[in-house]
């Protein structure tokens, strides 16, 4: 009786062991952040928004300059020389230079490459466009052109002289362009030994001109 006794209690003692331990397992998860990197100046967001402010009087199809600045073909492909008019020489746009803070925008444009962007960025708001000027305001070459030229030009430039006639609007209109160049840009007309104009004189012109040169 002890002796089965004994081996039952053997048996149970087998079938027994230890418990094992349950091993928690996890799973460290982490991620960098990435910071975005800064957006440069595009043409779509930002130059063209300030072409259209300062530039279009002037640039574009059956204007004074033809190249049109809101194409952005044409502003890639002539970035070297608006970098140069406009950032460098400063003569660009006639008788009103950019701000520092748009020429800096132009200058970072250029550098970068001329990006077209995408417009991801909304473009800045727009002044409200000047009213026009009465036409009792306009400046005409009638009024005030012709004047100018009777006083600082006519030596050379009148009938029966050896250059074109600026009295006559016709001819001042076809050669405007010329005589941004020759008067407002270069500053090199009137030559030397006649009255230099003066500052407020050659900007008059240049209004004249960027205002569609009227008669």
């Amino acid at each position: 009786m002890k002796l089965w006794l004994l081996l039952g209690l053997l048996a149970l003692a087998g079938c027994s062991g230890p418990s094992m331990p349950v091993e928690e397992t996890g799973k460290a998860t982490g991620g960098a952040s990435q910071e975005e990197g800064a957006v440069g100046p595009a043409f779509l967001a930002d130059i063209k928004p300030l072409f259209q402010t300062r530039c279009a009087a002037c640039h574009g199809p059956g204007k004074m300059n033809p190249k049109d600045w809101l194409d952005y073909s044409v502003a890639l492909a002539g970035k070297d020389l608006i970098f140069q008019r406009v950032v460098v020489q400063k003569n660009m746009p006639l008788g009103a230079p950019l701000e520092a803070r748009e020429l800096e925008l132009v200058a970072a444009w250029v550098k970068a490459g001329a990006p077209e962007g995408g417009g991801e960025k909304a473009p800045a708001p727009q002044p409200e466009p000047a009213p026009a000027p009465a036409p009792a305001d306009r400046i005409t070459f009638t009024k005030h052109l012709r004047p100018l030229f009777e006083l600082k030009c006519a030596m050379c430039h009148a009938a029966g002289g050896p250059f074109p006639n600026w009295l006559v609007y016709s001819v001042a209109f076809e050669k405007r362009d010329r005589l941004v160049t020759r008067v407002v840009v270069q500053k090199d007309m009137p030559p030397p030994g006649i009255a230099p104009l003066s500052d407020d004189e050659r900007k008059l012109i240049a209004d004249w001109v960027s205002s569609g040169a009227l008669e």
